[in-house]
């Protein structure tokens, strides 16, 4: 027995519709009672895509300031963010020593965090972080998981080969392996041919988590804000979002609607330039002459470095041209951030497998050959199989869905599929001169397997 786990468009909430909840009040995703997805939609529904069609990101009308309402951003005169008809900070100040305090080294291009109380309060956010922190998903309906089907699909049957076939089988192994000798595999007699059927049974669980996270860009003052002013943020659960394919891990991360605001760059204070990593706000590079010492030492006696003139510096930095400043890495030199809450969505597709044990072909020599699909079943949430022709099954699948209930509290289980592989096995028992020995021909695509073939010229080969 073996176990083996296996850009964002917008336009939600569409236009005229910013007075209502989002989703519609009591109606959650999916709505109750219907699975994932709805009976006779497709997977996504067809014409539901993100932002609805003919919709705009944020509504027509309510871009920030919405229109109407005669506010300006930033409210008050004088506080242009950034200065008008000013890009990217490219220039730097003519003294260094006279850059904002507070404006770190640019000496690491990792995020950097603001200070307690910079951001807003988002209604529904309260506990949000900067790193991805899994949301408990909704509690599940019990009504959502149906009832136990009576009438199953019968299984298929394994087709059974002849002696030349697994003869032939052999053979193009063997003329495709360099170890082997061909004479056994020509000139052997098949004594006796024994066809049963390995059985490979197959469980998946496909989940969906999602975690919030604060996130920020660089704001350039030319991309629109959905901001508070344009309705509530919905919660993480009810954004409609979904995987591009059913049973596939995928990732995907989203803007939450209505979460965005501009704030100055707290790594640089709003300036768009850092002290400069390389030189650390010298603007010169190190001498290297000196290798910065200042002086050489020639004999025994040491003198002032003549290059440098004992400075241990020389020439302008590369890095920052001898400002001294640098770009701030955090704004890219634009002064200012958006900052929003970043939705993160995971689907996984945890696969667990079970083989029973039926014959002494490896396990893993079954896992990889090609079988046939003997019984398929699908639903958002499965009942054991209770009509396996091999018990063991019928209890590794009761085993399997029962462990796969509690494995993720913190995943939302949207479909489960259940699939049983029959594999054709043969075992051909032989003889070779004075050498007697086995082989097996299995999968659909008649692979071969021999731990004791005749004519093996290296040493521990075996036919794969």
């Amino acid at each position: 027995m073996e176990l083996q786990p296996a850009s964002q468009p917008h336009g939600y909430p569409p236009a005229g519709q910013g007075g209502q909840g989002y989703p519609p009040s009591g109606q959650g995703y999916p709505p109750s009672g219907q699975g994932y997805p709805p009976s006779g939609q497709g997977y996504p529904p067809s014409g539901q895509g993100y932002p609805p069609s003919g919709k705009e990101y944020p509504p027509s009308g309510q871009g920030y300031p919405p229109g109407g309402q005669g506010h300006s951003y930033p409210p008050s005169a004088g506080q242009g963010y950034p200065p008008s008809n000013q890009g990217p900070s490219a220039s730097v100040p003519s003294n260094p020593t006279n850059a904002p305090q507070g404006a770190a080294d640019d000496s690491t291009m990792q995020p950097f965090e603001p200070p307690p109380g910079f951001l807003d309060n988002i209604p529904g956010y309260d506990s949000i972080t900067f790193d991805d922190i899994p949301l408990l998903p909704p509690k599940e309906d019990d009504g959502s998981r149906g009832v136990e089907p009576k009438n199953r699909t019968p299984f298929a049957v394994a087709k059974a080969i002849s002696q030349e076939e697994a003869k032939a089988a052999l053979v193009e192994y063997v003329n495709s392996n360099c170890c082997y000798g061909k004479a056994a595999a020509q000139e052997m007699a098949i004594s006796n041919m024994t066809a049963t059927t390995a059985f490979r049974y197959t469980l998946e669980t496909f989940t969906e988590m999602r975690a919030t996270a604060w996130a920020q860009v660089p704001f350039t003052g030319n991309e629109p804000l959905d901001t508070s002013m344009n309705g509530q943020a919905p919660q993480p659960w009810d954004i409609p979002i979904m995987a591009k394919e059913k049973f596939k891990t995928e990732k995907r991360q989203m803007e939450v609607p209505h979460t965005a605001s501009v704030k100055p760059c707290h790594k640089c204070q709003g300036s768009g330039t850092v002290v400069c990593a390389t030189c650390h706000g010298q603007g010169t590079a190190q001498c290297s002459n000196c290798s910065g010492k200042g002086n050489q030492t020639v004999g025994a006696e040491t003198h002032p470095c003549t290059f440098c003139n004992g400075s241990g510096r020389k020439d302008k930095c590369g890095t920052c041209s001898g400002t001294g400043r640098a770009k701030c890495a955090q704004c890219k030199g634009y002064r200012q951030l958006k900052w929003f809450v970043q939705l993160t969505v995971t689907w996984t597709n945890h696969v667990l497998e079970f083989i029973p044990e039926r014959t002494s072909l490896p396990d893993a020599e079954v896992k990889q050959a090609t079988g046939q699909v003997a019984f398929e079943e699908e639903n958002p949430w499965l009942y054991p199989v209770n009509h396996a022709p091999d018990p063991s099954i019928i209890k590794a699948s009761a085993d399997l869905i029962e462990k796969q209930k509690k494995a993720f509290p913190n995943e939302r289980q949207l479909l489960q599929r259940q699939k049983i592989y029959i594999i054709p096995v043969t075992q051909a028992t032989c003889q070779w001169k004075e050498s007697p020995f086995s082989f097996f021909v299995f999968g659909l695509e008649n692979r071969v397997y021999s731990s004791d073939y005749p004519q093996q010229w290296c040493c521990g080969c075996t036919i794969l």
